[in-house]
């Protein structure tokens, strides 16, 4: 929480700014200054406040837009409806799942981008295609000779008859129902948002992981040991 005056009043701000989006460490951040931004009659004040990350490995400004959301005679809290800029967190993704398919990691992390715009709309249709890069790829890790094959086939054929392994096959299977909700008009599994299609591509790519680091010890592995 973070307080600043002027000759009138005390303004709060709440512990949200205290993580900084550039460096995104927990932070008490400096005041710099505040803009007070006109606002239309009957709608509560509006303000820009500029804040500096006191890390020197940062040091960035950043901007918190806020309006006021209570008041008395000396104090104004202040609710903040965004901060920018903002830089992006890459989501880590296991070296053996960008070994199988590096065109998912790149769309993934662009799905996961537009997450954290707040651009919900597009961000389960970047998922679903994330997702058929990914089985598709790993498909074709598992059987190159039909590797043409896969690239024009149906996902949920590639699914079907390329996945033997139970969990991945159940998962990617229930990620592409949820992903083909967000690409269609009409919604099949309405108790269902983009939190199960998240938790349903990352399982997905987790299991494949496990496939992935299975196959490298028993091929590095075959045999025991002669004594």
């Amino acid at each position: 929480m973070i307080s600043f005056k002027n000759e009138r009043s005390t303004y709060t701000l709440p512990g949200i700014v205290d993580t900084c989006p550039i460096c995104h460490h927990g932070i008490v951040p400096i005041f710099v200054t505040h803009v007070s931004m006109p606002s239309p009659p009957g709608i509560p004040g509006r303000f820009e406040v500029i804040l500096r990350c006191p890390r020197h490995s940062c040091f960035h400004v950043y901007i918190a837009r806020c309006k006021v959301s209570g008041s008395s005679a000396s104090e104004v809290n202040l609710s903040v409806d965004r901060i920018l800029p903002k830089e992006l967190v890459k989501p880590a993704i296991a070296p053996e799942v960008e070994k199988v398919s590096q065109s998912f990691v790149s769309i993934y992390q662009q799905a996961k981008a537009a997450e954290s715009y707040g651009l919900k709309e597009v961000t389960g249709i970047a998922l679903r295609k994330a997702l058929e890069f990914l089985v598709k790829d790993f498909c074709a890790y598992l059987d190159p000779s039909r590797s043409d094959e896969i690239k024009g086939a149906n996902l949920m054929y590639c699914i079907k008859t390329f996945i033997k392994d139970t969990n991945i096959n159940a998962c990617a299977e229930r990620a592409a129902w949820l992903g083909n909700d967000e690409t269609h008009y009409i919604r099949r599994w309405e108790d269902k948002d983009i939190t199960d299609l998240n938790t349903l591509v990352d399982l997905t790519a987790g299991w494949i992981r496990h496939v992935v680091l299975t196959k490298k010890y028993l091929d590095e592995m075959p045999e025991g040991k002669k004594p």
